[in-house]
């Protein structure tokens, strides 16, 4: 099992009411780099409606996230 899938078993153990903070508190942020393997488990595990309330919070890591999946899902819909 690789990083990416430990992170979508990590928050579908959560109720996403607690993803917000899950992912600031991994986010890697402040620091040399975002944690891009979370940020990809989010885009295949989130819906758009929770993409969409991360990206309206204006935090830079939640908006990342939020921006990753939307592009995910548009790319898959083409």
């Amino acid at each position: 099992m690789g990083r990416i899938d430990e992170y979508r078993a990590e928050l579908r153990s959560l109720p996403e009411s607690a993803w917000a903070a899950h992912l600031t508190k991994h986010s890697g942020l402040p620091g040399p780099r975002a944690n891009l393997e979370l940020a990809q488990a989010v885009s295949e595990e989130a819906g758009p409606a929770l993409l969409d309330e991360f990206i309206a919070t204006g935090d830079e890591d939640l908006t990342f996230c939020g921006v990753i999946g939307l592009g995910r899902s548009s790319a898959e819909h083409e």
